[in-house]
């Protein structure tokens, strides 16, 4: 939890690594609903990635959180740049739980305004080269068997 509350005001994406079944979604959901975690950022969404994904389905999934905005988006909306819009000047805690590609960070991450707010982008992975490809943009927290 300090991991998230304390620490840069830049953009910083932590990630949880380990195998199927040592607790990686149960950890970062006790964190996401911790009163502590949710009185710090203004936006908390959560979301689920998983192995076959849609970049603009997980957009649109990651905005309609963000903004408590049920409404239809038309498919002709540039979804990344209104998340990024909607995003611009919040400090916000992105949950993208079961990355299974670093190409799916790539599509995502750049969706993800970088500010001097203090936002979080966490990950989850069961994948060593994703977890390895995050570290450079955040701390590793790897759980052991």
């Amino acid at each position: 939890m300090k991991k998230l509350t304390g620490g840069t005001k830049e953009l910083d994406v932590p990630s949880i690594f380990g195998m199927p079944g040592l607790g990686k979604t149960t950890l970062a959901m006790k964190v996401y609903n911790n009163p502590s975690i949710v009185g710090h950022f203004d936006v908390k969404v959560w979301c689920d990635v998983s192995q076959s994904y849609n970049r603009r389905t997980l957009l649109v999934e990651i905005f309609k959180q963000a903004t408590n905005d049920n409404s239809e988006i038309k498919e002709d909306v540039d979804i990344a740049d209104k998340l990024q819009k909607a995003l611009k000047g919040k400090r916000y805690l992105i949950m993208l739980h079961d990355i299974w590609e670093v190409e799916a960070w790539e599509d995502l991450g750049l969706c993800f305004p970088n500010g001097e707010y203090g936002s979080r982008v966490m990950v989850t992975t069961r994948i060593e080269q994703v977890a390895t490809h995050l570290q450079h943009c955040g701390e590793l927290i790897l759980l052991d068997f």
